[in-house]
């Protein structure tokens, strides 16, 4: 299962779902569900794996954002208001002006 696990790492690592990474690695998702069971540890590596690339696109707007792109600190600004209203909304949270 070692060369597996690399195999699977590597599936992981671009954002693959479970069964995608499967298929990548060329082994039956049965066999991974199996692999992850006794062997905890990779079980909770392989969700971090997952998160890899979301992290690295995050690092990547920030710092351009940093080194003075405006259309994507603008954006950046943009989606982050749109987020906090979809919150605001989702928990009815409403803001009333004095």
């Amino acid at each position: 299962m070692k060369l597996y696990s690399v195999k699977l790492k590597h599936g992981f690592m671009p954002g693959m779902s479970d069964r995608e990474a499967c298929l990548y690695a060329n082994i039956n998702p049965s066999t991974l569900y199996e692999y992850c069971k006794k062997n905890l540890d990779f079980s909770e590596r392989k969700e971090l794996f997952k998160d890899q690339l979301k992290i690295k696109a995050k690092v990547n707007i920030s710092n351009k954002i940093i080194d003075g792109d405006i259309h994507l600190s603008q954006w950046y600004l943009e989606r982050k208001s749109m987020m906090n209203l979809e919150i605001n909304k989702r928990f009815n949270i409403v803001y009333k002006s004095e």
